[in-house]
């Protein structure tokens, strides 16, 4: 099962998705319905915390980029963070790899994106 906790990020005025739990086909549904609510919030940048994810199938991985493209639409910035070598290897294979920041960990992503003055 997936879980999804979406924590407000301060540094990165924006939130970061702590993604735990298998990303299949079957939690892609609840994947999308927890990532719903974020374009109301417009935030300036989303990190996906993938330290917990077992897998990252094409259905959620297809989420992620759902979030990416919406933030590109005003300006915001997408990274993925602590991702597993298998997660990695998934966006590598999809070819996603260059089209989100991929940092090794967290606080690498966080640094990346930390909003200036």
């Amino acid at each position: 099962m997936l879980s999804i906790e979406v924590v407000n990020e301060n540094r990165i005025g924006g939130v970061v998705v702590h993604l735990r739990g298998a990303g299949t086909a079957d939690e892609a549904p609840a994947l999308r319905a927890g990532l719903a609510g974020l374009e109301a919030r417009r935030p300036r940048g989303v990190i996906f915390d993938c330290s917990g994810l077992e897998i990252a199938g094409s259905s959620a991985i297809g989420a992620l980029v759902e979030v990416r493209k919406m933030l590109r639409a005003f300006g915001g910035r997408c990274a993925v963070a602590a991702a597993s070598e298998y997660v990695a290897r998934s966006f590598r294979l999809s070819r996603l790899d260059s089209a989100f920041e991929m940092h090794p960990t967290l606080e690498d992503a966080l640094a990346a994106l930390a909003v200036k003055g």
